[in-house]
């Protein structure tokens, strides 16, 4: 995909990024799995580190999982076009939130994934500016510069146009999974999400119980005690098919037990 690469000017003297803390911050390398779980900037996630995590990955198809409020988006733009450079392909995975300049770097993935329940979040450049009306004044135009790169490079993963992406943006909009993939900003829900069915089907394949025995074994793991499951077993197996639905013999554990309780 042909995505923009960021061309920054030089940061000015009087304006900083102000960049959020996370209580349990992870930056890691695992396979090939990069774990980006901290702000981004300073004392976060740093271009240098994921450089450093991709220089052994070269040439591989890389997995950069995110969850991360965002932070410097000079350093989120460093590391978008770090990823971009990548001669491997290179699949995000938003695992809880991509914020801020969290967004803007998962913007470089080939493929991006969201679970189901994880967000997006895209707003204008915010800074701190510290001078006099000159700075500031400089610093006004220097975040609409920001502003239209952002825009520019979200409309380009989107293909929306960049006013729609620039209202979006001025509104501090936080996205779904599905708001972010209908938006163009996301390609699929992560495997798993993407296919509810999957987990139904599983929670609903017959239990083999073969004899009593078996039986008996079953229902004090599901939480009878052994006098309990065997009185179960000898005095109603009898009535049961031995392949059993789960949600069918949950029922008949749940009457069985209580009318146990009440002998």
């Amino acid at each position: 995909m042909k995505l923009p690469s960021f061309d920054l000017s030089p940061l000015p003297k009087s304006v900083r990024f102000d960049i959020p803390r996370v209580a349990d911050p992870r930056f890691e390398v695992s396979g090939d799995t990069i774990e980006m779980f901290d702000a981004i900037g300073e004392g976060g996630i740093t271009v240098a580190g994921v450089t450093a995590a991709l220089r052994p990955l070269a040439g591989r198809d890389v997995t950069v999982q995110i969850n991360s409020p965002g932070g410097s988006y000079y350093d989120g733009a460093a590391i978008y076009n770090a990823l971009r450079a990548h001669d491997g392909a290179i699949t995000v995975q938003v695992l809880g939130i991509a914020a801020s300049a969290a967004s803007i770097i998962a913007m470089a993935g080939d493929r991006i994934e969201m679970a189901r329940n994880a967000e997006m979040m895209i707003h204008r450049v915010w800074a701190i500016t510290i001078g006099n009306e000159e700075d500031h004044a400089e610093s006004m135009k220097f975040l609409q510069r920001l502003d239209r790169t952002a825009a520019k490079t979200y409309a380009a993963r989107s293909g929306k146009p960049e006013s729609q992406i620039s209202g979006l943006m001025r509104a501090e909009t936080f996205l779904t999974a599905q708001e972010a993939i209908d938006l163009g900003l996301a390609d699929v829900m992560l495997a798993r999400d993407a296919d509810p069915k999957r987990s139904a089907t599983k929670a609903a394949t017959p239990i083999q119980i073969a004899n009593k025995r078996e039986l008996s074994e079953f229902l004090h793991r599901a939480g009878l005690s052994k006098v309990a499951a065997q009185r179960v077993a000898s005095g109603g197996f009898s009535a049961l098919n031995p392949k059993i639905d789960a949600g069918a013999l949950a029922q008949k554990i749940r009457a069985t037990a209580a009318a146990i309780s009440r002998t």
